[in-house]
């Protein structure tokens, strides 16, 4: 629901805000309240008697809420959310522990977009009236950038803003590490222990009011609906995009290798861990499938402590095998980032393949790479995988994470040198490991909890080609999108295509460079141009939408479709 107050325009979704913008600038992405628990797992929230009165200039919401952990109310509470026509916005939550239960977090959390924002000064004042000057991360900061905030104040386009916090400590993170496209501001610190026991009857009191500094002045809603799409004129070139093996070790049919065969992607990704049982076999299958989709093999190579021996049985398979190693991603057993030893012994495994680029890195998310600074010295590449739900499993938070892929890119340069090359190895719409788990059981999730049932759907077409396009951007050099087969894959396990396989070939059947476009509004409908002509053209949104194209031609588009459109160049 859109609603106003004052000078604001935002969204109302779900219990929550979103989007607040004064004159088509988005000043606040998100405020929200959540539960996490001792696994940083997010629990649901399940609302009742909303009430939402809205007129021209401001509004009132108030609704009740429990957050549920498999069925059961956790933590309940009501909640009074008020827009006045001076344009301060008040959100206030007051709650009671139903069960005893322990949290991570529990409370707000209100999220800045990264558009703009990196650079931008912020004022903070501390719970014991201090203040700091400070600014928004550019490069992805390693670490939390402001501590201890009662208030923050910051500037967007010569105008000022004010948020104030009651209840608890605040700080910020920069999500970006996640591939979240925000910067968020939360509470509870992050150096007080976790996991904390809520006692049963706990009460929770917490209030947050967001407002202009400035006067500003009323604008009417703009009324066009048209998305303009803009070309830069700057050329780039696409990444090496591959696909990764299913995890079962049956040979590929077929059918199935004949529309693989079509992609025309250059590698097949495969993780290599020696001590796992039947390794051997599962690499006899991965080699036999590769030369099956005539792709060279991009191996995660999983080594422990003994290193040194797995090396050389490792090397010696491929050798007999035959097999057609592109690349070798070094990791180490039950750490986040490949270890100082492995990495010093990097020139082992490079005698053997002298002609195979080496890197070095995580299997988890940009923020093990991040936090956990390494030297690089004999790696010729880094490597991170990327999955959009860290956070949030909606559908606008996928699509607003898209942008944010891009930074981990630029500041993997700026960290490691912009001469090592970045491979992301895989993209997946959900996470495979959770390295913060506090059961160590759980760090592996299941095959089930790596499914997501818009695998299937058209919007991961669409949430594919903006990734594509902010990687090329950002000028990656290597993507591994998701799996051959499967819930997680392109092709059903009856080989039938998934739409986001037609996206892929839509990408990799053409020109291997793209010019740069743009978008009004990026966060509704995208495009990609390639050299040759042929523009794609996609809409992120579940609603109808119009672009207006830089030859003057509209074009209106359904809920995710994509769109092919020659296009003549000058």
């Amino acid at each position: 629901m859109q609603l106003r107050a004052g000078t604001f325009t935002l969204l109302y979704e779900k219990g929550f805000l979103r989007y607040i913008s004064y004159d088509k600038t988005e000043i606040l992405r998100m405020i929200y309240f959540a539960l996490r628990d001792e696994n940083w797992g997010t629990m649901d929230v399940i609302i009742k008697n909303e009430i939402i009165r809205s007129r021209q200039n401001s509004f009132f919401i108030s609704y009740d809420c429990c957050h549920q952990q498999k069925g059961t109310d956790i933590f309940c509470w009501q909640v009074m959310i008020n827009g006045s026509e001076n344009g301060e916005i008040t959100f206030e939550i007051e709650g009671y522990a139903r069960v005893e239960f322990l949290k991570n977090r529990l409370g707000f959390c209100v999220l800045h977009p990264i558009g703009d924002y990196r650079g931008q000064q912020v004022e903070i004042t501390h719970p014991d009236k201090t203040v700091t000057q400070t600014s928004f991360p550019e490069p992805i900061a390693n670490d939390d950038p402001f501590r201890q905030i009662a208030s923050l104040k910051w500037q967007k386009n010569n105008s000022w803003y004010n948020l104030g916090f009651e209840g608890d400590i605040f700080e910020t993170e920069d999500q970006r590490n996640w591939t979240d496209a925000s910067f968020k501001t939360f509470c509870t610190p992050h150096d007080l222990p976790v996991p904390v026991k809520v006692m049963h009857g706990e009460r929770i009191h917490q209030k947050i009011v967001f407002s202009a500094v400035d006067d500003l002045p009323v604008l009417p809603v703009g009324k066009s609906n048209l998305i303009e799409i803009t070309m830069t004129g700057q050329i780039l070139e696409l990444p090496k995009i591959g696909i990764a093996a299913a995890e079962v070790a049956n040979q590929i049919s077929a059918k199935a290798g004949a529309l693989l065969r079509d992609l025309k992607l250059k590698h097949y990704a495969i993780t290599v861990d020696l001590s796992r049982e039947h390794w051997t076999a599962q690499f006899f299958s991965d080699t036999e499938n590769a030369g099956i989709l005539q792709l060279p093999l991009q191996v995660t190579l999983q080594l422990s402590e003994n290193f040194l021996g797995e090396i050389n049985v490792f090397t010696a398979l491929c050798h007999q095998l035959k097999a057609d190693v592109k690349s070798i991603l070094l990791l180490s057993k039950n750490e986040l980032v490949t270890s100082k030893q492995l990495i010093d012994h990097s020139w082992v495994i490079k005698e053997q393949f002298p002609d195979v680029p080496v890197g070095v890195g995580t299997d988890y998310n940009f923020k093990e790479i991040n936090r956990c600074r390494f030297n690089t010295s004999g790696a010729e590449f880094i490597g991170y995988a990327i999955h959009p739900q860290e956070h949030a499993s909606d559908d606008l938070s996928l699509i607003e994470n898209i942008a944010a892929q891009a930074d981990t890119v630029k500041t993997a340069k700026h960290i490691y040198g912009e001469n090592i090359s970045v491979y992301i190895s895989p993209v997946t719409l959900k996470k495979r490991f959770n390295p913060y788990a506090s059961d160590p059981a759980l760090i592996t999730r299941s095959d089930n909890e790596r499914n997501d049932s818009r695998q299937n759907k058209s919007f991961c077409s669409v949430f594919t080609l903006g990734s594509i396009k902010s990687l090329t951007v950002a000028q990656a050099d290597s993507i591994t999108y998701f799996k051959t087969l499967g819930n997680q894959g392109v092709i059903s396990d009856s080989n039938e295509p998934f739409p986001v396989y037609f996206a892929l070939k839509n990408v990799l059947n053409n020109s291997s460079a793209i010019i740069n476009t743009g978008s009004s509004d990026p966060l509704a409908v995208d495009s990609m141009l390639f050299k040759d002509g042929l523009l794609l053209l996609w809409n992120y949104t579940n609603a109808e939408q119009t672009a207006l194209m830089f030859d003057g031609k509209s074009i209106k588009l359904r809920p995710h479709q994509i769109k092919t459109i020659a296009v003549e160049l000058n």
